[in-house]
């Protein structure tokens, strides 16, 4: 599984809609040096096509448009936003899988899914299409994840690299969303 690190300036680039660069690492490869990627155009499918051509299924940004980060998500990509720091720590720590540690959040961009369940700002969930997550909200499966209809409750587990909203319910053919 490769990721893709979107970069500036040797730290995570704070925004992927106009990063120039990203870095690519195999998860398997004990490869110290990523190999890096000119972004020189911005069309969504341009990018994501050169990011499928190069085996990605994991992007890991600062801040990403929604339209942008719905698009990735779609064509198969998990997107994990709002991350910072230096690009070696950001990798070690994705290999490490330490990426929810505070000190990789970007300032003022706490996970929704925690404010979701504190009952804060992060609680509009889409139901149609999309990860079935709030927005921000991580979309890096853990070992447990679970897929689940929204409308009769099956759930089933959740297929690395497939997101939950292109499953559809035995029972009732509904999009699932994340569990």
């Amino acid at each position: 599984m490769n990721a893709a690190f979107s970069i500036w300036e040797e730290r995570i680039a704070p925004v992927f809609d106009v990063a120039s660069q990203v870095a690519i690492v195999d998860e398997e490869s004990g490869d110290t040096e990523p190999d890096r990627i000119s972004l020189t155009c911005h069309v969504p499918e341009t990018v994501i096509s050169t990011l499928l051509g190069r085996r990605v299924s994991i992007l890991i940004c600062g801040a990403i448009s929604r339209p942008l980060h719905d698009t990735f998500v779609l064509r198969g990509i998990a997107v994990h936003p709002f991350v910072a720091g230096e690009l070696a720590t950001v990798i070690r720590a994705w290999r490490e899988k330490r990426l929810k540690e505070d000190c990789f959040r970007m300032p003022g961009c706490g996970y929704a899914a925690d404010r979701a369940h504190a009952g804060g700002h992060g609680q509009r969930f889409r139901r149609r299409g999309g990860s079935g997550l709030p927005y921000g909200a991580s979309v890096i499966p853990t070992e447990n994840a679970m897929c689940r209809c929204p409308m009769c409750g099956y759930a089933l587990v959740h297929e690395p690299g497939v997101p939950c909203s292109r499953q559809r319910c035995p029972n009732c053919h509904a999009p699932m969303v994340r569990a």
